[in-house]
């Protein structure tokens, strides 16, 4: 599915500590991690709509909540090492790369509620 912004999926990898017969509520924040080329300084940005929650139940199967971001879709998806830094210098705020130099997006998750 087509976007023009970031969607992220996170799957619950933990449904066997469901109890049987039990359902389980999670509800979480999730952060995409930037980082500023020039300084090296490194800002959480939150994920719209959080925080998120999900039931669970043990002999369910995950298919992933979906999170959308209010991140472009160009910002990041031709964020690139090889990008010159005079191209992001010359843009009116701060110049963010989400891709990690191994290509990697981090986005950190806090865990608010599980009951």
């Amino acid at each position: 599915m087509e976007t023009e912004h970031m969607r992220l999926k996170l799957f619950f990898m933990d449904l066997h500590s469901v109890p049987r017969n039990h359902l389980r509520y999670i509800s979480w924040i999730a952060y995409v991690v930037t980082r500023d080329p020039r300084n090296g300084i490194r800002e959480s940005i939150v994920v719209a709509n959080s925080p998120h929650g999900n039931y669970y139940v043990q002999d369910g199967m995950d298919m992933g909540a979906i999170m959308d971001t209010d991140i472009l879709s160009s910002e990041y998806m031709f964020d690139s090492v090889n990008t010159p830094i005079h191209e992001r210098l010359s843009k009116k705020e701060s110049p963010k790369t989400y891709l990690e130099m191994d290509g990697q997006l981090t986005v950190h998750i806090e865990w608010c509620d599980s009951m």
